[in-house]
C-alpha cells in the first residue's frame, strides 16, 4: 500500500493583515513628518526669505483735495484736481450754476453753426497748460495743452499778444468761489474777473500766472462780417482763440497776489 506523502497545509493565523500593517507604518511615518516638516520650514525656508513688514492696519488713504468739499459746499462738482492745489488753478468741474462763467467739462466742447442744422464748430476747449510756443514771425504764441481725463493733446490755439493784429484775445479769470449756494451778482461786479487783453500783457508776467499744470479754457469762437459764428484760424490752419480763461478761489484778488500786487 502507497504511503500518502503529503503534508498536512499548517495555516497561521494573523490577528492584522499584511496590507493593513502597510497602512499603519505608513501613517506612522506620516506623523513622524509633520514636526520634522514643520522644522523644516520654520527654520530655513522662512528665516531664509526677505523680512516682509507685518501689516498693524489697513493701507492709509491719503485725504481729498480740500477744495473738493468747498467746492461742494458752494454749489458745484469738481471732476479733475491736482492733489497738490491750494488756490483752484488746476480745478475742472461739472457745471457752475450761477456763476459769471460756466466752462464746464474738459476737452473739446462743440455748439451749432449758425444757420446749420448739421455742421459743428468749435465752441471752446478745456484743458491742462502744458507750454506756450514761441512763433518766428510775431509776438503771438501757440497754447499747448491736453485732456487731463484723457492724456490726449488738444488742438492748439493762437494768442493773439501783437498789438496791431486786428483780431484779440481777450482775457479772464473765473472765481471758483462762486456757485449755486453763492450767485454771482452781475449788477454789481459786472467788470469781475476781466484781465484786459492778452495784448496788454507781459510775456514774462503771462508765464508768472500760467504754470504748467494749471486749467486754461481757450474760447474759439467769433462773428464774421455777417453775424454768424464762425472759427477763425492762421495761415498754418491754427485756431485762434478768441478768449483766454484761468481759474482761482477768490479770482482776480488772487492773481494780484500771485504777481505781489
Amino acid at each position: 500500500m502507497e504511503e500518502n506523502s503529503t503534508q498536512p497545509q499548517v495555516i497561521y493565523f494573523s490577528p492584522t493583515p499584511w496590507y493593513k500593517r502597510r497602512l499603519l507604518w505608513a501613517f506612522l511615518g506620516i506623523l513622524l513628518l509633520i514636526p520634522v516638516g514643520f522644522y523644516l520650514v520654520k527654520n530655513y525656508l522662512i528665516s531664509s526669505s526677505p523680512s516682509q513688514p507685518v501689516p498693524t492696519s489697513s493701507p492709509i488713504v491719503s485725504p481729498a483735495n480740500p477744495l473738493i468739499a468747498k467746492a461742494k459746499s458752494i454749489g458745484y462738482e469738481i471732476i479733475w484736481i491736482s492733489p497738490e492745489d491750494q488756490t483752484g488753478r488746476t480745478v475742472f468741474y461739472k457745471e457752475r450754476p450761477k456763476a459769471e462763467l460756466d466752462f464746464r467739462s474738459t476737452g473739446l466742447v462743440y455748439t451749432q453753426a449758425s444757420g446749420s442744422a448739421t455742421q459743428r464748430l468749435i465752441s471752446y476747449m478745456a484743458g491742462t497748460f502744458i507750454s506756450f510756443e514761441d512763433l518766428t514771425d510775431s509776438s503771438d504764441l501757440y497754447l499747448n495743452f491736453i485732456n487731463p481725463q484723457t492724456g490726449i493733446s488738444l488742438p492748439k490755439a493762437r494768442l493773439i499778444l501783437s498789438k496791431n493784429n486786428p483780431l484779440k484775445t481777450f482775457f479772464r479769470v473765473e472765481n471758483l468761489s462762486y456757485g449755486t449756494n453763492n450767485p454771482f451778482n452781475e449788477v454789481n461786479n459786472a467788470a469781475e474777473g476781466n484781465l484786459g487783453m492778452l495784448s496788454d500783457w507781459q510775456v514774462d508776467k503771462l508765464k508768472k500766472i500760467i504754470q504748467t499744470g494749471d486749467a486754461v479754457v481757450v474760447s474759439l469762437t467769433a462773428k464774421d462780417k455777417n453775424g454768424n459764428l464762425v472759427n477763425q484760424t492762421d495761415s498754418n490752419k491754427e485756431l485762434i482763440g478768441t478768449l483766454l480763461v484761468i481759474r482761482r478761489f477768490d479770482g482776480q484778488k488772487q492773481i494780484e497776489k500771485e504777481l505781489g500786487k
